[in-house]
């Protein structure tokens, strides 16, 4: 089988304190193409690329080796907010070997993203994960225990290496790199009539430990604009408030208790991946539970890498999140008609008295023929004071060209009341009046309050273009 290439471009603008921030996430699997520089980038004014300068104390770069028996190619450029330290935003290296006719790639980014490669041929797509020569292998299996019943799963795990950390360079066993690894069961019985009924009980596993739930592999360290008071835009004497609202991992309230997946206040569900039971008709089918969004569906099925590893669209996005990929406490209407498809989604938040608060809506609405593909995914949420937050709204297209295929993608992102924050005031109070007093105590919480809700607002643009 011959290699083939595969292509991804990201870009994404997020405004910040009256600028843009702009990430560019461009990866090229060629046989030519040399880069033997490090490059720098900053970005002073919005919609405005600057560089490529010298290696800077600000802004984020990456560099390339000159060893004979690699192939180097430029993968990233970021341009970060002016004054976000290089440890918190950088990308350290990628380079691409060939071996046996397949290509190797290794990208490496601090402090979130890991180690990957990718290998495509003309016929498949090997998904692996290496770390210099070690190689492990996403593993799947699926069994039928019973008529209309499946019992299946994917384990995949491999060795991740992290520099960039405020504490150092770490190296461990990490799972999840390329695809969540997962056991489920799922099954449907024909009842007769064009009607059926399913269910999909889906669980998250970490291989690497056998736990259900997992922490970045930064651990207690976030990004400074979130931790530092100065870049909060508060008064430096207010840092141990700061510390107050950061805390660490498992104290209830803290950002870093929420800051994982399957952890907080809401964490540890077994079935943390899907939980559902439906009904189809021949009108279309009705679901009840912990599913996928509409938006997100939509998002998956043109992210030309389908979400894996640190090249998918979302990843140059994912803190604050820009697009919710499930929801608990759902109700969910689809249909598929003469290549026809979509979907209405309804999320209750269950709250007593007001059935605003925390409640979801999604829709999404999908063209398909044998070679082209269009669709529109949509999810807008509110807080917990029943505000309109997060909304996202999804354009996407593709073309397939034989065993090619080339896809578009514009993402919209915006949030003007961040959601689970409005609880941060009454948290610090009683510490704020035992260090400042009963009048100045409330007043310094308020503003901390005030800080982070404007520091986690989001009004940005993603756009993705990829070939494979």
């Amino acid at each position: 089988m011959s290699a083939t290439n595969t292509h991804a471009l990201n870009l994404s603008t997020r405004p910040q304190q009256g600028r843009h921030l702009y990430k560019l996430l461009l990866c090229f699997s060629g046989k030519k193409r040399r880069f033997r520089r490090a490059i720098a980038t900053d970005c002073n004014t919005a919609g405005q690329f600057c560089g490529p300068t010298k290696p800077a104390s600000t802004g984020a770069w990456f560099s390339f080796g000159n060893q004979s028996d690699r192939t180097h190619h430029p993968v990233s450029l970021f341009a970060p907010i002016k004054g976000l330290p290089l440890q918190s935003n950088s990308l350290n290296w990628c380079r691409i070997n060939k071996q046996n006719g397949r290509s190797f790639l290794f990208l490496s980014t601090t402090p979130l993203i890991m180690t990957h490669s990718i290998s495509t041929s003309k016929n498949a797509v090997l998904r692996q994960v290496c770390l210099a020569s070690a190689l492990c292998c996403a593993g799947l299996a699926q069994a039928q225990t019973a008529p209309g019943v499946t019992l299946y799963g994917l384990v995949d795990v491999g060795v991740t290496s992290v520099s960039g950390l405020k504490s150092g360079t770490v190296t461990q066993v990490a799972s999840g790199i390329m695809e969540g690894s997962r056991w489920g069961i799922k099954g449907n019985e024909d009842l007769g009539g064009g009607y059926k009924a399913i269910f999909t009980l889906e669980a998250r596993v970490e291989a690497d430990t056998g736990g259900n739930s997992s922490r970045p592999i930064s651990g207690n360290q976030i990004s400074d604009r979130f931790s530092n008071a100065a870049l909060l835009g508060l008064p430096t004497a207010y840092q141990p408030f700061v510390n107050g609202v950061v805390g660490a991992a498992g104290v209830a309230g803290t950002l870093l208790n929420e800051y994982g997946v399957n952890v907080g206040a809401s964490g540890g569900s077994l079935f943390d991946r899907q939980a559902y039971v439906g009904l189809i008709t021949p009108f279309g089918g009705v679901l009840a539970g912990r599913m996928y969004t509409p938006a997100f569906e939509t998002n998956a099925a043109y992210d030309i890498m389908e979400t894996q590893s640190g090249l998918s669209a979302g990843q140059i996005a994912a803190f604050p999140v820009i697009l919710e990929i499930r929801r608990s406490n759902a109700l969910q209407y689809r249909f598929v008609k003469d290549g026809i498809s979509g979907s209405f989604m309804y999320a209750l938040g269950e709250v007593v008295g007001n059935a605003d608060k925390s409640r979801m809506l999604g829709v999404n609405a999908n063209y398909k023929t044998g070679d082209f593909s269009v669709g529109f995914g949509y999810n807008t949420a509110n807080n917990e004071l029943g505000q309109t937050s997060l909304t996202t709204s999804v354009l996407g297209a593709s073309m397939n060209f034989g065993s090619d295929k080339l896809t578009g993608m514009l993402v919209k992102i915006s949030d003007d009341n961040p959601s689970s924050l409005s609880g941060i005031a009454t948290a610090l109070t009683p510490a704020a009046t035992a260090a400042l007093g009963p009048v100045a105590g409330p007043v310094v919480a308020g503003q901390v309050q005030a800080a982070y809700i404007n520091a986690f607002k989001q009004d940005g643009t993603l756009f993705h273009i990829g070939y494979r």
